[in-house]
């Protein structure tokens, strides 16, 4: 059985907040950065098709809204306002520092039984979740075409967890970062897929949303510098590749002919070593880059300092994450070196049996690497 459409589940941009606050109903516009998030998923959305566009009836939404409609050339007037898409109400909380909160006597309480937990004067996750469920249905039965509904995080994780048959005290499980979207798919029968969950394209990122990401894990300026060296490294064996590729590989490497890959690439190069700071950086970097919806390059820097099942000492097929692998390990702060270099100076570090044994397989993975791009280019890259 086929599909008949798609449903868009979008959440806001980044909103004016001065400090950590327990936002729920509270009518708070859009911030600058919040605008630009916007303005770029509007524009991956755009390729969609989509020409009903649904608001939950808070500013922050609303903006969201009215800046993706323009991109999709609809009219603010044609935006469908629904009341039930709007965000939980925390009732007493509403608008309450995290730090006053925490000391209230339903903090405890609610963290035991979250997704079902009323506050004085609100509602449970749960009971959100119901409403912006039926709010939905009712929606679809009125509807064919595909949709775009601008909603908020919380809402919406109550909602996908009823949908995906989970406890609502789950919820938190779902990424959901600003700008984000999840994608459901309708099959001809009714029943709705969720096909992605709270992710953002790799095009959405750019120079400010690296900055920000980098304020955001506190990645210290020499490490910014070693990252960008990284990204200039992926541009030369680009340039290389291009210039002196010696076969027809467009079968076995079909992102080397494709702009996007290697924008993507270059990003993943620019925010490898985001969380380089921190024990076991790769994952705590990728993890972060997950929850901030960036799957596709998350998945990059997850393995860029890693030997991967099924990597081995003959690398006949390179693949994006190789490359980054084999860029940052010929980058020494900001200085291109050797490969020999890098690892001669690194294995001073190595203090345990375990860490030697590491050192020796990525250095084994980088010479792989090295001979099978002098294989493709016909001849050393420098």
């Amino acid at each position: 059985m086929g599909t008949s459409r798609k449903i868009y589940l979008l959440r806001h941009g980044i909103p004016v907040l001065d400090e950590p606050r327990c936002i729920g109903i509270t009518d708070i516009p859009l911030s600058e950065d919040g605008k630009r998030q916007a303005k770029k998923i509007a524009e991956w959305l755009s390729k969609k098709g989509m020409r009903k566009v649904y608001s939950s009836p808070l500013k922050r939404c609303v903006e969201t809204a009215e800046i993706v409609a323009e991109r999709l050339n609809i009219e603010k007037s044609e935006i469908t306002i629904c009341r039930d898409f709007r965000e939980i109400n925390v009732g007493e909380w509403e608008n309450r520092k995290f730090s006053e909160i925490k000391k209230s006597k339903e903090y405890e309480e609610r963290g035991k039984n979250i997704g079902y937990y009323v506050l004085p004067g609100g509602e449970s996750f749960a009971q959100a979740g119901i409403r912006f469920g039926e709010c939905l249905d009712q929606i679809r039965k009125e509807t064919k075409e595909d949709i775009l509904i601008v909603t908020h995080a919380g809402v919406m994780r109550a909602y996908l967890c009823e949908l995906l048959g989970k406890s609502v005290n789950e919820l938190f499980e779902f990424p959901k970062p600003y700008a984000g979207v999840t994608v459901l798919q309708e099959k001809e029968d009714g029943t709705l897929l969720a096909k992605e969950i709270g992710f953002l394209p790799s095009s959405c990122m750019d120079q400010n949303e690296i900055r920000r990401l980098y304020d955001l894990s506190q990645t210290p300026e020499n490490v910014r510098q070693h990252m960008t060296a990284v990204a200039t490294y992926v541009e030369r064996i680009r340039k290389k590749m291009s210039e002196l590729i010696i076969q027809d590989i467009t079968e076995e490497y079909p992102w080397y002919l494709q702009e996007e890959c290697w924008k993507t690439l270059k990003k993943a190069a620019l925010l490898h070593d985001i969380a380089r700071t921190k024990p076991h950086h790769a994952k705590v970097g990728a993890d972060l880059l997950e929850r901030e919806g960036y799957k596709e390059i998350a998945e990059l820097v997850r393995y860029h300092n890693a030997v991967r099942p099924g990597d081995s000492a003959d690398k006949s097929i390179l693949d994006m994450a190789d490359v980054l692998f084999y860029a940052d390990k010929r980058v020494k702060d900001t200085k291109i070196v050797t490969i020999e270099e890098r690892f001669e100076a690194s294995y001073e570090k190595c203090k345990s049996k375990e860490a030697k044994e590491k050192h020796q397989k990525l250095y084994l993975k980088s010479i792989a690497i090295e001979k099978k791009l002098e294989e493709l280019t016909g001849g050393k890259l420098l």
